[in-house]
């Protein structure tokens, strides 16, 4: 059920939410995979450090084949998370990123 939830607040957008309930799932089920979610959502919800704590663990976890690409992967993820951010951010500072209005 708890799943289902999470996919729900990822479809409205909700990432703090969706963060919060896939933390519940993990206290029951731990895994790299559910923690490298968990860092998304944090991410998205403009949580850094829980983010950041979350993919350390979902590195640990992760079998030693797959840690380096885990790592690679947690780290775009933050990255483009962020860019998107700023650029959301700019553009509401800037009334819209800068098109002009139709004439």
């Amino acid at each position: 059920v708890a799943n289902v939830v999470v996919r729900a607040y990822d479809g409205l957008q909700e990432y703090e939410e969706a963060a919060d309930t896939q933390e519940l799932i993990l206290d029951v089920r731990p895994s790299s995979g559910g923690y490298a979610q968990l860092a998304t959502y944090a991410y998205l919800a403009e949580q850094t450090k829980k983010g950041d704590l979350a993919a350390e663990r979902a590195i640990e976890l992760a079998e030693k084949s797959r840690k380096k690409a885990v790592e690679r992967r947690l780290d775009k993820i933050k990255k483009d998370v962020q860019q998107q951010i700023a650029q959301q951010a700019a553009a509401e500072a800037g009334g819209g990123g800068g098109t002009a209005p139709p004439q």
